[in-house]
């Protein structure tokens, strides 16, 4: 996201860090969320943390996996927080910042992130802050960009041939297939890629006797990558996943200096991009 601003009306920096610091010590609060903002980092370009999203839940025994055992009683009014990742960086030399928030497990604080800071701006400094997205969203953005990897994806295929090999197993399973080149190699650009799947008369691609009926595309955008659909339904337009990218804890959530370090670099790729648009 990119946060607009006029030049010499107003420092956005101070903005930003008085947000920061008075929502570490004051929930962002909603119908049914309730979050706190912890600084991590600020240098003279980023500010960084994590935000302990946090949301309501039912009434509920907290169960063993195992043996079933309770554990411990979550009532209505009890909080189920989670960490997510934010960064407000600006690029040297330049009077705009951009912001990254982590979503995890289906669970996304963007919207609440971004209503909340606007709300800051207008209420504490009297101003209007503007926020848009900067990810490309065309395709034209990346059509000459290389593809590192092609992912098929087939839904509900049933399991009984995989139940031989694995054992018991769902009644109908979601199957996908990678393809991708070792080192700095590519499958091809996205636009020829896309071009040679349009010409087919056929919309799904075989492998092994399965018909996959989706494809995704990982694409290199500047030092970064992105998802983007071929065939079947994007769902991952305007994010970037770098799951892959990034340490994780005990708990599987993405240690906090090796998702900085990722972001910025991220954020410094796909900027080049944008500006180049």
């Amino acid at each position: 996201m990119e946060l607009g601003t006029n030049a010499g009306q107003f420092n956005l920096r101070s903005i930003l860090d008085q947000f920061v610091g008075f929502y570490s010590n004051n929930l962002i609060a909603g119908d049914d969320r309730s979050s706190t903002l912890e600084v991590m980092t600020q240098e003279e370009n980023h500010v960084a943390g994590i935000i302990h999203y946090g949301s309501f839940g039912i009434a509920a025994d907290i169960v063993d996996g195992q043996t079933s055992e309770v554990k411990t009683r979550r009532e209505r009014t009890d909080v189920e927080r989670i960490p997510l990742f934010f960064l407000l960086y600006t690029p040297s030399g330049e009077d705009t910042w951009y912001m990254a928030t982590q979503s995890f497990g289906g669970r996304s604080c963007s919207s609440t992130f971004n209503s909340h800071l606007r709300d800051f701006c207008q209420d504490h400094m009297n101003q209007q802050m503007m926020i848009q997205k900067v990810m490309p969203t065309s395709e034209d953005a990346y059509a000459d960009q290389s593809i590192q990897k092609l992912t098929l994806i087939r839904r509900r295929v049933a399991s009984e041939e995989f139940q031989q090999q694995i054992g018991e197993l769902a009644r109908e399973l979601k199957v996908s297939l990678s393809v991708s080149v070792d080192g700095r190699g590519a499958l091809g650009s996205y636009e020829s890629i896309r071009d040679w799947i349009a010409e087919r008369e056929d919309a799904a691609l075989t492998y092994d006797g399965i018909e996959f009926d989706e494809i995704n595309a990982t694409v290199r955008i500047g030092s970064s990558y992105r998802k983007v659909a071929l065939i079947g339904p994007s769902n991952v337009a305007g994010v970037i996943d770098i799951s892959d990218d990034v340490q994780r804890d005990g708990d599987e959530y993405p240690v906090y200096d090796s998702i900085l370090n990722t972001a910025l670099e991220v954020c410094n790729g796909m900027l080049i991009q944008y500006r180049d648009q």
